[in-house]
């Protein structure tokens, strides 16, 4: 695993960060958040960017990066992490549902990670999961 790719990631979320979105994010929230103040546009972009950097990876490295990504509950991270996971979407193998389990028990605690997470990987599950009619 590329110990800076995350580095790198989070200075160019500080990079793009607006000090005006950021205190704007903070009132949609009842509970303070961690925001870079980013718009969703430029989050997605920088996604993909750093995605053609590691898509020829193995599944497992890629989720630690996903997974780092959740841990630090940043807003604009976990949508990284969730591109991250749908581009996977054709190399899921059945355990990896463990990985959504993981993050939908530990890490997503307001809309804007539900969003995230419910708006990118989950739509692309592993075919031998059964999805809902």
């Amino acid at each position: 695993m590329r110990s800076n790719l995350i580095s790198e990631i989070r200075d160019n979320l500080q990079r793009h960060s607006d000090p005006y979105l950021r205190e704007s994010c903070q009132r949609f929230s009842k509970h303070p958040l961690q925001v870079y103040g980013v718009r969703t546009p430029i989050v997605r972009k920088i996604g993909k960017t750093y995605w053609k950097e590691i898509s020829q990876r193995k599944n497992k490295e890629i989720w630690k990066y996903c997974n780092t990504l959740w841990r630090s509950c940043y807003q604009k991270e976990t949508p990284i992490a969730c591109i991250w996971s749908e581009k996977l979407g054709e190399r899921f193998e059945l355990n990896d549902i463990r990985v959504f389990e993981m993050w939908i028990d530990y890490y997503v605690s307001n809309w804007a990670q539900s969003d995230a997470l419910y708006n990118h990987p989950a739509v692309n599950l592993h075919p031998n999961v059964s999805r809902p009619n």
